[in-house]
C-alpha cells in the first residue's frame, strides 16, 4: 500500500529533523492538515499491520474493509492518493501503479448495496476521504519541504517561493478540486458477494484478521448480505 510506504518515509524524515527529545512524537514535524493526515494514517496502519500487508486469505482481506468506517475510508484515500502520485510523477517507472478508479467504483457499489452501511454512509465516508486525500497531499508536500531544508523544520524566508524547491525544481501541485463523487450505475452482483463470503468462511486465516480489539475502537460486524448484525 503506497500509504504505508508514505508513512514510513514521513516518519524517517520526522525523526531526522526533530530534536532528540521530540523523536517519539514524529507528528510534530508537520503542521496543519498534514499533521492530521500523518496521525490518522499512522494509527490505522499501526492497528492493522496484517491487513495492510494483505496477509492471509484474500477474501478475508477484502471483507475486513467493511469492519469499520476508517477502513473503508483509507481504501478510498489510497486509491485517490495512488492516482495522484502517479499523475505528478512521484512513482518510479518500474513501480508505477494502475489507475485505481475501477477499485473506487467497486468500493462504492459494495458500500451502497451493503445493508449495514448503505448510500448515506458512502456519501459521508467519501466526503471524509476527499478531505484526507488533500491532507495527505499536503503531508507529501511538507516532506519535500523538510528534506529540501536539510532535514530541518523550515522557517520560510521573506523571498520564499512555495512553487519552487531549494534547488530550483518546480514543486508538485496539490490539486484543490476533488474528483467527482464515485457513484455506481448498477448493483453489485449478489452471487459474487456470496461467493466472497463463502471463501472467507472456509479459510481459517480469517481468525487473525477479523477480530478488532482496541485500536480505532470500532465494533466489528458480521458480514451478511441479508442481515446487518453488530457483534
Amino acid at each position: 500500500m503506497p500509504l504505508k510506504q508514505l508513512i514510513i518515509h514521513a516518519t524517517d524524515i520526522a525523526s531526522r529533523s526533530l530534536p532528540d527529545y521530540l523523536v517519539s512524537d514524529p507528528e510534530l514535524a508537520f503542521h496543519g492538515e498534514a499533521r492530521n493526515a500523518f496521525t490518522w494514517l499512522r494509527s490505522i496502519i499501526t492497528d492493522e499491520p496484517d491487513w495492510c500487508m494483505t496477509n492471509g486469505c484474500p477474501a478475508c482481506v477484502v471483507l475486513h474493509i467493511f469492519h469499520s468506517e476508517p477502513l473503508i475510508r483509507i481504501v478510498s484515500v489510497a486509491c485517490r492518493v495512488s492516482n495522484w502520485m502517479s499523475h505528478v510523477g512521484l512513482m518510479e517507472p518500474s513501480m508505477k501503479l494502475p489507475n485505481f478508479n475501477f477499485w473506487t467504483q467497486s468500493l462504492a457499489k459494495a458500500v451502497i448495496n451493503d445493508y449495514f452501511w448503505g448510500y448515506n454512509y458512502w456519501i459521508e465516508t467519501y466526503d471524509r476521504s476527499v478531505y484526507m486525500d488533500l491532507s495527505t497531499r499536503k503531508l507529501v508536500y511538507q516532506c519535500f519541504e523538510i528534506r529540501d531544508a536539510g532535514y530541518k523544520i523550515p522557517h520560510r524566508p521573506l523571498g520564499y517561493d512555495p512553487g519552487v524547491t531549494a534547488d530550483g525544481r518546480p514543486r508538485i501541485h496539490i490539486e484543490d478540486t476533488p474528483q467527482p463523487l464515485f457513484m455506481p450505475e448498477e448493483n453489485i452482483e449478489h452471487e459474487k458477494w456470496e461467493e466472497l463470503v463463502l471463501m472467507a468462511k472456509k479459510k481459517r486465516s480469517r481468525s487473525h484478521l477479523l477480530p478488532r480489539t482496541g485500536g480505532q475502537g470500532f465494533t466489528p460486524r458480521k458480514h451478511s448480505r441479508n442481515t446487518a448484525v453488530v457483534v
